[in-house]
């Protein structure tokens, strides 16, 4: 299917940018050996074939859940951590490292009694605070250990004992995993020679970056409410109610932090900085779009955005339609 579609592209004149797989986690973690993943060099072949058919002037990626880019750290009692995706993000035809980004920027709770609004945040939708949490907070500093611990805000720290490397396990810590050689520990001991990843070597594309519009989306944006299906989810500790806002917040928050220089450095191997900005795409905009025709539901679509909210608006701040540039997008004059 993935060659059928990247000769129809090839058939229309070709494309800027290609994807040859999105979240495969249940695929790309299977080992066939201690530390062979088959699906991984499947992927390679793929890739191979891919450019084949779209040649040099298409950019080419996988679009790795953010669960998933950093490694397989299996949690089986073996201590194996593995760089598992890394002869495909080596690779020289791969053009970027395809992330979808759904980490959470929050940890709300009812009241004011809760460890965030004790640290003096003034609500969920404060820039600085959800900022603060895109390289900090959960899956940075800490983390939770059990739903029990969740609930009692018992918060682990992120450590590594000896080896004092502990952005191996901090999925958000993106600068260390970018700029750093990657070095494998079947079980648990640190291989002496590194994985083919050369730090700077690529850039970092959000291929999908977003959070449902609905109460405290932006405590667990990977989720999702949908009536129809068995995977339907509210956030934790969300009242379940839409919110507009809280999605336009963490958009807002997320694009313009990104775009600081401070935050997001400049490559010794390309001509560019980590995070490639112009091509993150927010999720769904354009598909949440098409609601807006008449007759169309004006609950909460699928991925828990307004149908109802004008275009122009969801798209004025900070938000860009999958596909296109912050600079391009035309948002006056939607509706």
């Amino acid at each position: 299917m993935v060659l059928h579609y990247a000769h129809l592209c090839a058939a229309a004149g070709g494309v800027d940018a290609f994807l040859i797989g999105t979240e495969m986690p249940g695929l790309t973690t299977i080992r066939s050996g201690a530390s062979t993943y088959p699906a991984v060099q499947a992927y390679r072949d793929l890739l191979a074939d891919v450019r084949s058919i779209l040649g040099s002037g298409t950019k080419i990626g996988y679009a790795a859940d953010w669960s998933e880019y950093f490694g397989h750290q299996p949690g089986d009692g073996s201590g194996d951590v593995f760089f598992h995706l890394d002869p495909l993000w080596a690779d020289p035809e791969i053009d970027f490292v395809g992330i979808d980004n759904y980490m959470p920027l929050s940890d709300w709770r009812d009241g004011f009694e809760h460890a965030d609004a004790q640290e003096g945040w003034p609500a969920i939708y404060d820039r600085a605070y959800l900022q603060g949490n895109i390289a900090g907070g959960e899956g940075y500093d800490w983390f939770y250990a059990s739903a029990a611990d969740r609930s009692a805000q018992v918060r682990t720290p992120v450590t590594d004992g000896a080896a004092a490397k502990p952005w191996v396990f901090r999925y958000k810590d993106l600068r260390a995993w970018w700029s750093n050689p990657h070095y494998n520990r079947p079980g648990g001991v640190e291989s002496g020679t590194p994985t083919a990843w050369v730090p700077e070597a690529k850039p970092i594309w959000f291929t999908e970056l977003g959070c449902p519009a609905i109460d405290r989306g932006t405590n667990q944006p990977n989720v999702f409410f949908d009536p129809k299906s068995s995977e339907s989810f509210t956030p934790h500790f969300s009242r379940g109610w839409r919110d507009d806002a809280i999605q336009r917040a963490y958009l807002e928050a997320t694009y313009l932090w990104w775009g600081e220089a401070a935050n997001n450095p400049l490559s010794s191997v390309y001509d560019g900085r980590m995070v490639h900005v112009p091509e993150c795409a927010a999720l769904d905009l354009g598909r949440a779009a098409l609601s807006l025709l008449p007759g169309a539901d004006r609950r909460l679509d699928r991925r828990g955005e307004l149908a109802a909210r004008p275009l122009a608006d969801r798209t004025a701040g900070g938000g860009v339609a999958r596909g296109a540039r912050p600079a391009s997008l035309p948002a006056r004059g939607l509706a």
